[in-house]
């Protein structure tokens, strides 16, 4: 997981890196037609979201759960 910034500005998120994903999940990665790569977040378990976004749900689950928090399914541990 990344936090970025677009370069043409706008709020900061949250998501994965394309060049990450070319090895393990390349069917997720798109090259455009400038040859820049682009995730295809409906191919991988990872929801891009603000980073504001990010940080709420993670005091959330902190609160809910604790230290036994799964953020690969984004609730608590059973």
């Amino acid at each position: 997981m990344y936090a970025f910034r677009y370069v043409w500005g706008g709020p900061a998120y949250v998501g994965v890196m394309a060049q990450d994903l070319l090895v393990a999940r390349p069917e997720a990665v798109i090259v455009t037609d400038s040859g820049y790569l682009m995730v295809d977040y409906d191919l991988i378990d990872v929801k891009m979201m603000t980073l504001t976004d990010y940080r709420k749900r993670e005091r959330r689950l902190a609160a809910q759960c604790g230290s036994t928090v799964d953020r690969s399914k984004q609730g608590c541990l059973a």
